[in-house]
């Protein structure tokens, strides 16, 4: 895994705890995928950490909609390839 990004997903990632742990994660170099109940809201979220962050996908995320869960997880599999943290917020 060296040299590789690692990569983290955060439910509610648009305020609260998840806001502050999407942006720490961002800080240290993860990819985050800021989960969010709306799309609006996740790309706000995306939009309030530092561009240099890093890699940024903001993803509309209703985590009591199994079908939401499995799609994510498939959508974040095919662009950063695996989870190595999960924040369930």
């Amino acid at each position: 895994m060296s040299g590789e990004q690692r990569v983290a997903l955060v439910t509610g990632a648009n305020r609260g705890i998840g806001a502050a742990a999407a942006g720490q994660l961002a800080r240290l170099g993860y990819a985050v995928v800021l989960g969010a109940r709306g799309p609006t809201q996740a790309e706000q979220a995306a939009a309030a950490l530092d561009p240099g962050s890093g890699r940024l996908l903001p993803l509309r995320l209703d985590v009591t909609d199994q079908g939401e869960v499995d799609a994510a997880r498939r959508r974040v599999e095919a662009e950063l390839g695996r989870i190595d943290a999960l924040v369930n917020n």
